[in-house]
């Protein structure tokens, strides 16, 4: 899901930093599951990918997270997702 979340932001026109966190079907010793445990403490999933859009977490591809956040898709089919980008100025310019 890491892989269709990035090329769901290329497709946005995002400019975006990923940040690997090892394997999503298995948690790994040391910084990378120490990495998910925050994610499972401060935002309710550790599951990968993580999208945070201006600092802030928006969920997954297609999950939402415990902030009432939807994800990736269902803030597109929202009409939500081009103007948080804006916002943060993570749309590549032209």
């Amino acid at each position: 899901f890491s892989t269709r979340a990035t090329g769901f932001l290329d497709a946005a026109g995002c400019e975006y930093k990923a940040i690997e966190a090892g394997p999503e079907w298995f948690l790994l010793d040391g910084e990378g599951s120490g990495l998910r445990a925050e994610l499972l403490e401060r935002y309710g999933m550790s599951s990968l990918p993580h999208v945070f859009i201006g600092g802030k977490s928006v969920g997954g591809l297609y999950s939402g997270n415990s902030e009432g956040m939807p994800g990736l898709t269902e803030l597109k089919a929202q009409g939500k997702l081009a103007p948080l980008l804006e916002a943060a100025g993570a749309l590549k310019k032209p």
